[in-house]
């Protein structure tokens, strides 16, 4: 798995255990942490689109950027 992929796992296991209301809310935890991955994969994804993560000198389109991001193969 890509390294940012697995950056965006780890943040957001930690929210979703730092979260739960239930010290036993598996369930809970678990939507905590889809909610969270989500969140963090969309703004990864709204940040690669307003070029912070473009280099100025090497055009790419927005798709090119997302699969470079994730380390997704074309």
């Amino acid at each position: 798995m890509n390294e940012r992929i697995l950056k965006l796992v780890t943040e957001a296991r930690k929210y979703a255990w730092a979260n739960e209301t239930h010290w036993s809310a598996g369930p809970e935890r678990e939507r905590l942490f889809e909610e969270k991955f989500a969140q963090l994969i969309i703004q990864d994804c709204i940040d690669i689109s307003k070029g912070r993560w473009a280099n100025a000198y090497n055009i790419k389109t927005f798709e090119d950027r997302v699969k470079e991001h994730f380390g997704v193969e074309k």
